[in-house]
């Protein structure tokens, strides 16, 4: 059997990104909850979630390390390592003023290295032969459910063992390590991008990050992403605008929370699906569109708990369709060669617009109350959509020419 024709159930992916989803869970959510019950102020939790944020947008400088040291799988098993000792070392220290520098220390290092965890699931996940929906699907899933775990598991358990996240800590960190159980299912591939001199290696690395840039599928795929199309911003919105539709805290936390991550997860893979039956970048525009119109029809529907509920859900449902879209799109464009590298290239490109329209979102919301925030989101992803397909024809039209 050769390597190319080596494959495992697309389910493994979901295994593998987990951690990833884990340790951003445990440190905004769980650790966030309980240094609000301890009297920490806002301005110190935000600063602990932007520590956690900040390696997750800055990993394309050291990605590379990946694809020119050591091989894949013991890069997924230094980083799921290093990820779990930050979250057990974390639920060893009180959680209180005195000690937020070192919890920020604890978070900015288990993050940096759940990056690492993330390049390889990504790089392994771009091996799948075949078409890359159903992988993608999973791949997201794993980390949605990450997510839930890391906040919603371990806020349960510390909820319930005093008040404090040694115990669920100690429980998420085990599971971080548990996932490392299925490395072995996967084949090393053969890095020929890696020469004797350190200096060609990276040469190497540059050269076939250039060639998908300047590819056609490429391309397409980076305007794509770089584009305000289905970004989900507006789910960092809902707990500030809830008011507008008459929404409690029980309610906010159930249709934005628990519930609205294990429908994200279904989303995920059933866009994955989709994926693989109509195309990435189809699939990717039709999601984008999906969302446009769940955004206009809440800004329309009256303004009631059931109707935001209803909304925040379905809402909730097109944002893991288009993170398995994103995934998709990410890994049919990446291809194999240096993917460790390529794939937090397309991560922080797609960061880009998310980070844009929150704050457009935002400051739209203050002017023009929440439909003006909604119809905001709608009108720029039908503009991108109308801007993206004409460029698509065009770029196809070219290099057929060609």
């Amino acid at each position: 059997m050769t390597e190319t024709a080596y494959r495992v159930p697309n389910a493994i992916f979901a295994i593998l990104h987990m951690p990833y989803g884990i340790v951003s869970g445990f440190f905004t959510i769980t650790l966030g909850f309980l240094m609000a019950q301890a009297g920490i102020g806002t301005e110190a939790i935000a600063g602990i979630a932007a520590l956690c944020l900040f390696p997750l947008t800055w990993s394309v400088v050291w990605a590379p390390v990946v694809d020119f040291t050591l091989s894949y799988r013991a890069w997924y098993l230094i980083g799921t390592a290093a990820v779990a000792l930050g979250i057990f070392l974390t639920g060893l220290v009180p959680v209180r003023p005195a000690f937020i520098f070192l919890l920020g220390v604890l978070a900015f290092g288990a993050c940096v290295a759940s990056t690492f965890t993330a390049q390889v699931a990504a790089a392994f996940a771009a091996r799948q032969p075949g078409q890359k929906g159903g992988a993608a699907g999973w791949f997201m899933a794993g980390s949605i459910g990450g997510n839930g775990a890391g906040g919603g598991l371990g806020l349960w358990i510390a909820h319930h063992t005093g008040g404090t996240p040694r115990i669920a800590a100690a429980v998420l960190a085990l599971i971080c390590l548990a996932c490392c159980s299925v490395v072995v299912l996967f084949w090393e591939p053969v890095h020929h991008h890696r020469a004797p001199r350190l200096s060609a290696t990276l040469h190497n690395i540059w050269r076939d990050i250039l060639a998908l840039a300047c590819s056609r599928d490429g391309l397409l795929a980076f305007t794509l992403l770089l584009l305000p199309i289905g970004t989900g911003a507006a789910s960092y919105l809902w707990s500030a605008v809830a008011g507008d539709w008459h929404a409690g805290a029980d309610l906010v936390a159930l249709a934005t929370g628990l519930a609205s991550g294990a429908i994200s997860a279904f989303g995920a893979l059933l866009m994955g699906r989709l994926c693989d039956r109509f195309g990435a970048k189809t699939s990717y525009l039709a999601c984008g569109v999906l969302m446009g119109a769940i955004t206009v029809a809440m800004a329309l529907a009256p303004r009631t708990p059931v109707m935001f509920a209803i909304f925040t859900m379905a809402y909730a449902l097109s944002n893991g369709g288009m993170y398995a879209s994103f995934a998709a799109v990410m890994l049919e464009a990446i291809g194999t060669a240096c993917a460790a590298t390529k794939a937090p290239v397309m991560t922080c490109l797609t960061n880009v617009p998310i980070l844009i329209m929150t704050m457009i979102e935002g400051h739209a919301q203050v002017r023009w109350g929440s439909g003006g925030m909604l119809a905001v989101e709608a009108a720029m992803t039908v503009a991108s959509v109308l801007l993206f397909i004409p460029f698509a024809v065009f770029l196809r039209a070219r290099t057929a020419a060609a």
